[in-house]
């Protein structure tokens, strides 16, 4: 049986439907729960209504690219600046909330990802130690993996780490997609190979290639590809049953539609 009605509560998908293009893109697009959309651009992050109006637009903090934005608490989303160290905490206005979090100064000295967390903490990646370590909001440890290299025997080069609901995914383009428990225990690899963010929805996971949108159920290893409309693309994101397509200057958007062939 396939996962779609499972992930998107309806009937058997078989195409996308151009439904509008937005004046912006991003090398990083999300959306919040209202339906806004945030992009990144280098060392710029502006918030956009889903018509396209420009809300809000960050200050430039000068502390060079932005590696991540993180909109997994929407109340305080957050941006990585992974050359400097920092992380800044931000408002939705995108206006800087307390001070800047530096990593080094906390006892990190190669954190090259991080993610919010359950219980207003975080996970980082430590590239030196291996390992995925879950910090406090002062960012003291709770937890960690320990060093995956000895306990899995794998030399890790992820590219993303992201909780969502009762799991952690760590993404590697070479070893695939690892999934650990909030606590940090190691379940299980799927040898998922993707350079692109992977996104969890509904419990399944979603990636982009080249043949297409991957929709995949991890419990039953069950995946579908969906073609999409266009492949040249920066970033990308799915909501609400739409796929953002953003690039070139414009953000296409595009909706799931029954018995539709591209």
């Amino acid at each position: 049986m396939s996962i779609l009605p499972v992930l998107l509560a309806l009937p058997l998908l078989s195409g996308f439907v151009h439904e509008r293009t937005l004046p912006f893109s991003g090398n990083q697009i999300e959306l919040d729960e209202l339906g806004n959309i945030y992009t990144v651009n280098r060392t710029r992050m502006e918030k956009w209504s889903s018509d396209g109006t420009l809300l809000f637009r960050s200050a430039d903090l000068n502390y060079g690219d932005i590696t991540q934005f993180d909109l997994s608490n929407p109340l305080m989303p957050f941006a990585y600046y992974r050359e400097q160290a920092k992380v800044v905490f931000l408002d939705n206005t995108l206006s800087q909330q307390g001070s800047t979090i530096d990593l080094f100064e906390k006892g990190f000295l190669q954190v090259e990802y991080i993610c919010g967390s359950r219980g207003d903490a975080f996970w980082l990646w430590d590239a030196r130690m291996s390992e995925l370590i879950r910090v406090d909001r002062a960012f003291q440890p709770l937890s960690s993996t320990g060093n995956l290299g000895v306990v899995l025997g794998l030399e890790l080069h992820p590219v993303q780490v992201t909780e969502r609901g009762n799991s952690v995914f760590l993404v590697d383009p070479e070893l695939g997609i690892l999934i650990f428990d909030i606590y940090g225990t190691y379940r299980t690899r799927l040898p998922v190979k993707t350079t692109k963010p992977i996104r969890v929805v509904d419990d399944n996971l979603l990636f982009m290639s080249d043949d297409g949108l991957h929709i995949l159920d991890p419990t039953r290893t069950q995946e579908d590809v969906l073609p999409v409309p266009e492949g040249a693309f920066e970033s990308y994101t799915f909501a609400r049953n739409r796929l953002y397509l953003s690039g070139g200057g414009t953000t296409k958007v595009y909706r799931y539609m029954p018995d539709v062939k591209n």
